[in-house]
């Protein structure tokens, strides 16, 4: 004979949870089936919370179930510090992929004034070059290099104000 779910404590569940609970317990009264369950609580405020339920049936000595045992446990705290453990986790892999993306570009704009100016550089070695060529190509190196100095300066400047050695004053351009 199926054991009644407790109804008294229904409303501390959510519906979802009181559904699985219910389910197994008749299961448990019914067939003997044990359970062990992680269900979210509703708690006063619209607050929400976790319990951990275990259940078994009792047999009598012909093997009938006879009654049901359990324990609980609030694990709303631990079940926090997981779920903030996941964020955290997952803020470090979003900031690891930023990072990945960010020393990619970094690596792009660098090597682009890095192949002009050893490029160029090259070529003045010809000894027979004509002069406007010559002065085309340290115009190339010049402003290939005041490019690099320029991302150097970004880069460093970034860093020194991630590191809080700078502060960004925001000004209106009204």
């Amino acid at each position: 004979k199926p054991v009644p779910p407790y109804t008294e404590h229904k409303k501390l569940f959510t519906k979802q949870s009181w559904d699985i609970l219910s389910k197994a317990l008749a299961l448990t009264s019914t067939k003997g089936v044990p359970y062990e369950l992680e269900l979210e609580m509703a708690l006063e405020g619209n607050k929400k919370g976790w319990i951990w339920v275990k259940g078994e049936a009792e047999y009598n000595d012909q093997g009938e179930i006879v009654s049901l045992t359990g324990a609980a446990q609030d694990i709303t705290e631990k079940k926090i510090m997981f779920e903030d453990l996941i964020s955290a986790k997952e803020k470090a892999e979003e900031s690891d992929r930023l990072k990945n993306a960010f020393l990619a570009n970094i690596s792009h704009e660098i090597r682009t004034p890095i192949n002009a100016i050893v490029g160029f550089s090259g070529f003045l070695n010809n000894p027979v070059m004509p002069p406007e060529k010559r002065s085309h190509f340290i115009n190339v190196i010049t402003q290939s290099s005041q490019q690099l100095l320029s991302i150097i300066t970004d880069i460093v400047n970034m860093a020194t104000i991630e590191a809080g050695q700078e502060q960004v004053i925001e000004k209106s351009t009204k």
